[in-house]
C-alpha cells in the first residue's frame, strides 16, 4: 500500500473537468476530476467544505498523494499472473496512471462522467471493456461515485476494483482521527489497537463479514479534527475497507488518512475476483457526506 502513484508529466496544466451544484439555502458541493491524471477525482466541496488532501497540481509528478485514485481491475499488489497473462499487474493496476481517460458528461446534464475504454495488455488479457466513474450531487449536498465496468466481449472478466480516497486531515491532528463502523465495537476495537501501526505504513483490513449486519451498506464515520464527520455509505459490493497511511512527510501541505472501499482482500483477483459475465455491467457506489457536530 506504500507505493507512490507516478502522475503523467504535462507540460501545461492539467484540465479539471468540474460538477457543482448550489442550493436556495446558499450551500454549494462540487466535485472534479482529471481525465490526464488516470481519472483521477482531484477535489470534492461537500457543502463548500473540501474533504480530500491535494490540489489538481499536487496531483502531478511521482512524490504527491492526493485526491481519489481509481484502481482498477485490482486493488493492493498482486503476487501472481492472471491466467492467460504475461507479466504480473502492477499495484492497484494500471489504469490510474492512464492519460486515456474521455469526459462523458453532458454539459446540461446532472452527472460527471468519465470512460475508459479498455485494451488488451501482457498483464491484462482482456478487452472489450469500458470502465466508468459516474458523479452526482444529491440534494443533502453529499457526493454519490459509482464504479461501473461494462463487459462487451464474449469472455468472463475478472475484477476487484477500488477507491483510493486521501482525506485531508490537518497537521499534527493524524492521531487524533476517530473511525467508526456504523458503531461496531469489535471492529471499532481492531481499528484502535492497529491504529498506530496504520499511521507507519500498515494496513488495516475490514472484511464484511466482520460486521454486525454483514447484508446491508458499510457505515463509516471519519471524525477528523477540526472538520465536521465524514460519513461513508458504501455498497455492499465492495467486500473490504482498507485503512492507510504513512509517517508524516516533512511538508506544509495536510497530512491524509485513507479509508479504501474495495471489491476484495487483497490478492483478490487472482484468489476470489468479482467476475464479469459477458456482455454485462457490474457497479459499485460510495456516497461522501458530512455530519454536522
Amino acid at each position: 500500500m506504500n507505493e507512490v502513484y507516478k502522475r503523467p508529466e504535462t507540460q501545461e496544466e492539467p484540465k479539471i473537468i468540474t460538477l457543482e451544484k448550489s442550493f436556495e439555502d446558499g450551500r454549494k458541493s462540487e466535485i472534479s476530476y482529471c481525465p490526464e491524471l488516470g481519472g483521477t477525482i482531484t477535489s470534492i466541496k461537500i457543502n463548500g467544505v473540501e474533504i480530500l488532501r491535494g490540489d489538481p497540481n499536487s496531483l502531478k509528478g511521482e512524490k504527491k498523494r492526493g485526491g481519489i485514485p481509481i484502481m482498477f481491475p485490482n486493488a493492493g499488489p498482486l503476487k501472481e499472473m492472471l491466467e492467460g497473462a504475461t507479466e504480473i499487474l502492477e499495484q492497484h493496476g494500471p489504469v490510474n496512471k492512464s492519460d486515456e481517460w474521455e469526459n462523458k458528461t453532458d454539459e446540461n446534464g446532472n452527472e460527471l462522467i468519465e470512460e475508459l475504454e479498455g485494451e488488451k495488455s501482457a498483464s491484462y488479457p482482456y478487452e472489450q471493456y469500458l470502465l466508468r466513474i459516474i458523479s452526482e450531487i444529491e440534494e443533502d449536498g453529499s457526493v454519490l461515485l459509482t464504479q461501473e465496468v461494462q463487459n462487451n466481449s464474449d469472455k468472463e472478466m475478472p475484477i476487484s476494483m477500488g477507491f483510493h480516497p486521501y482525506f485531508a486531515v490537518p497537521k499534527g491532528e493524524k492521531n487524533n482521527v476517530e473511525i467508526d463502523f456504523g458503531g461496531n465495537e469489535k471492529v471499532n476495537s481492531k481499528i484502535r489497537e492497529n491504529y498506530k501501526a496504520c499511521l507507519g505504513g500498515e494496513t488495516i483490513m475490514i472484511d464484511r463479514s466482520e460486521l454486525e449486519d454483514s447484508e446491508g451498506n458499510w457505515d463509516v464515520k471519519i471524525k477528523i479534527p477540526g472538520n465536521d464527520t465524514i460519513i461513508l455509505d458504501v455498497s455492499k459490493e465492495y467486500e473490504n475497507i482498507w485503512i492507510w497511511s504513512m509517517e508524516s512527510e516533512e511538508t506544509d501541505e495536510d497530512d491524509f488518512i485513507c479509508v479504501e472501499p474495495v471489491l476484495r482482500g487483497p490478492g483478490g483477483l487472482t484468489d476470489n475476483p468479482e467476475i464479469v459475465e459477458p456482455h454485462e455491467n457490474f457497479t459499485g457506489t460510495v456516497k461522501f457526506g458530512m455530519a454536522k457536530e
